[in-house]
């Protein structure tokens, strides 16, 4: 069965649907179908329902993180999924003196965290016959993301969870009807999807025993249902990073869509806060890419580990690259 729960090396965000592969652009002339978007560039904000970003950009900033003023979080980004785009023009000065975006390595979900949040709330004697330290490192991550959702605003990461898509992105959630027209699409583009429809009842079946699973150990200490399991896991499936080992969650980087032209998020140094931050430039085949309004903002997701199913399953697309 393919890989249910794909981290992903180097990447912050796992997009919701299929990212067509972008042209390099002229800036003098850009194509019909950019002036056609930068023309309602205007009108994203107010179509973005659900994601008014301003408590989320608060919390970071009050944390020592900087999101660039010029970028906002919308449903429908041109990637045709939700996403973060400019609404005004970024010049190449700018961005290339400095990243749009800086998270503070703080603010990432982490294993440790959900140890160290989940254990105390669970009583020793479950903890004897179902140890949290033996379970997938990416499992206890979606664990504490579901206890957490579960908090509503009482939650120090509501701000960040509030912000995330329900339902997720992973094929293995889409209803049949929309993964049956992605995979018709797909057998258009050449790829092989025979046996892709008996691979997704596997993980459906799957992932429904193991939420069950885990909240008849945990559920009512945790205050989690089946269905935030199966969120969790979706969400830490599409939107990880890290590798198997070591998977986590860096809140708002992980709303940028993939393109392979541009470049993954990194890690810097400390800054004058001695903090070690995570940094989103950019970027366009390697070379810093001024924005206009309306453009959006990329992040390579590194799917060299992964084949077309494994992506799929995942994330819901598979990229124009494979």
């Amino acid at each position: 069965m393919a890989c249910i729960a794909t981290q992903r090396v180097g990447a912050a965000h796992a997009t919701r649907t299929s990212t067509p592969f972008t042209p390099k652009r002229s800036p003098s002339r850009p194509s019909p179908a950019t002036r056609e978007f930068r023309s309602r560039a205007g009108r994203l904000t107010t179509r973005a329902q659900g994601v008014d970003d301003t408590e989320l950009r608060s919390w970071i900033v009050e944390r020592g993180g900087y999101i660039h003023e010029g970028l906002k979080l919308v449903d429908e980004a041109p990637c045709g999924a939700r996403g973060v785009v400019a609404v005004e023009d970024i010049s190449l000065e700018e961005v290339s003196s400095r990243p749009l975006m800086l998270i503070p390595a703080a603010m990432e979900l982490t294993l440790e965290k959900a140890l160290a949040i989940l254990e105390p709330l669970v009583p020793a004697s479950v903890l004897a016959r179902a140890p949290l330290h033996t379970l997938d490192a990416g499992a206890l991550v979606a664990l504490l993301i579901a206890h957490e959702r579960r908090k509503g605003s009482d939650s120090s990461w509501w701000p960040y969870l509030s912000a995330l898509p329900e339902p997720v992105s992973c094929a293995w959630a889409l209803p049949v009807p929309q993964v049956m027209q992605r995979m018709e699409d797909l057998s258009a583009r050449g790829i092989d999807t025979q046996g892709w429809t008996q691979e997704l009842d596997a993980a459906q079946r799957y992932l429904t025993a193991v939420s069950h699973g885990m909240c008849q150990d945990y559920g009512e200490y945790l205050d989690i249902t089946p269905d935030d399991v199966k969120w969790g896991i979706g969400i830490m499936s599409s939107r990880g990073y890290g590798g198997e080992l070591r998977p986590g969650l860096v809140p708002y980087i992980d709303m940028v869509n993939h393109n392979a032209r541009s470049t993954p998020f990194i890690w810097t140094d400390a800054n004058l806060d001695q903090q070690a931050l995570y940094a989103v430039w950019s970027t366009w085949d390697t070379e810093p890419r001024p924005l206009k309004a309306g453009d959006e903002v990329y992040v390579d997701y590194k799917f060299e580990s992964l084949g077309p199913l494994d992506a799929f399953m995942s994330h819901g697309f598979v990229p124009q690259e494979m």
